[in-house]
């Protein structure tokens, strides 16, 4: 283990022309956020660390560009023509199964960047202003994509054919299959409060024991749960979006746990390590399950996000990405330009992956590893350039998420 000074760069309300005395230098460990028995958080302290009121994490904004990439290669494995789609009983390119499994952190650790910023108990902001300035910049494009999604759905591919089918997505939180995060953000951002009351109070060993609580009964009951559906057991469809939020409250609070850890020497390499085994070993399970007609199995225990392989793998993510994305070019204009679009390319790629369907693009490439990356990167840089050019015009960026 090696012990590291880190220097406190300026926070969110600071910038190059603000003047004011340099923070000090403070030691940090792999070990800074893991608690003590019986030892009152900072919150429960007299005095504010320097980094108390910090809204933008030195390295959020690159952990945000990375994660988006990998929310985008996941659906763009879904244009893969039958039998591939979706991992079915036919054996895909080796590329398919390592992007899957590759790919399992993004989602986790984008709700863990959330808390980290979040539930910070310190804030200069009170409830109202939480919710005023969270909310309008959540449900707007909310309500304009799941509009947008149902009128595809119903005039384009014809799978609503009542108002009824409306109702029973809008209840599951799904309009578009990938909306149920937006719908899962909303409940977590309801806890808020009462998180930041509980973290100001309680002593880090407190904390710590409810968030690893909170992942291990969620992570046990989703594991239990795609387990009886995989060998036949007739399980309910997705909760109802009142309740989407509560399986990934584990992860919210994860990040505020972790925000402050910087790894470096052994452990960091031990982290990495981590994360490269679980990703293998995943990319492994799910050829193996595919190449004896068991490719189903990929979306059941090994491609939830709550399996204990994803839970480890998005923590070691997490603590790797904290470590690594430091300096000038984490703080650029232009990676913290592509952060801000993140949640306008989450909420529109499923419609540019919907008309790359439809134009036939895969099956015209065919579904060779070349092929499966190059639909990725192209929708990915489609969903960018598109949100991106549309947060010039005010109305229609608020609307599609750009601003």
């Amino acid at each position: 283990m090696q012990l590291h000074v880190e220097r406190a760069h300026p926070g969110p309300n600071t910038g190059p022309n603000d003047s004011g005395p340099p923070e000090k230098d403070r030691l940090v460990t792999p070990m800074t956020a893991m608690p003590r028995a019986g030892t009152p958080s900072h919150d429960a302290r007299a005095g504010v660390p320097p980094d108390a009121a910090r809204a933008r994490l030195e390295y959020g904004d690159g952990t945000r560009v990375l994660a988006i990439a990998g929310v985008v290669a996941i659906h763009s494995l879904g244009l893969i023509p039958e039998p591939l789609r979706g991992l079915a009983a036919t054996p895909a390119p080796w590329v398919v199964y390592v992007m899957y499994a590759a790919t399992r952190w993004c989602v986790p650790v984008f709700l863990m960047l959330s808390g980290a910023l979040l539930i910070e108990p310190r804030r200069p902001e009170t409830d109202r202003e939480f919710f005023r300035r969270r909310l309008a910049r959540v449900i707007p494009p909310l309500a304009f994509w799941s509009v947008a999604y149902i009128a595809w759905r119903w005039f384009v591919l014809g799978t609503f054919s009542r108002p009824t089918s409306i109702g029973a997505a809008l209840l599951r939180g799904r309009p578009e299959y990938h909306l149920w995060y937006a719908f899962a953000l909303l409940g977590l951002y309801a806890t808020v409060p009462l998180l930041r009351r509980f973290y100001l109070r309680a002593t880090r060993s407190e904390q710590w024991i409810m968030g690893l609580a909170w992942i291990g009964v969620w992570t046990a009951s989703a594991t239990a749960w795609s387990s009886l559906g995989t060998i036949g057991w007739r399980i309910p469809p997705d909760p109802i979006v009142f309740i989407e939020w509560a399986p990934y409250m584990g992860y919210f609070v994860a990040g505020h746990l972790l925000r402050d850890v910087r790894l470096k020497g052994r452990a960091l390499l031990a982290c990495l390590a981590v994360a490269t085994v679980f990703t293998l070993g995943n990319a492994a399970a799910l050829r193996f399950l595919a190449t004896h007609g068991r490719g189903h199995l990929a979306g059941g225990v090994l491609g939830c996000y709550l399996s204990p392989a994803a839970v480890a793998q998005s923590f070691a993510m997490f603590l790797a990405l904290a470590s690594l994305i430091r300096g000038r070019w984490a703080r650029s204009a232009i990676v913290r330009r592509l952060s801000e679009a993140t949640y306008g390319v989450y909420l529109a790629h499923a419609m540019i992956l919907n008309l790359f369907d439809m134009s036939g693009l895969m099956a015209a490439w065919g579904p060779g590893s070349a092929s499966i990356v190059t639909a990725w990167l192209l929708a990915l840089a489609t969903s960018f350039i598109t949100v991106m050019a549309s947060s010039r015009l005010p109305v229609v960026g608020k609307l599609t998420g750009a601003r």
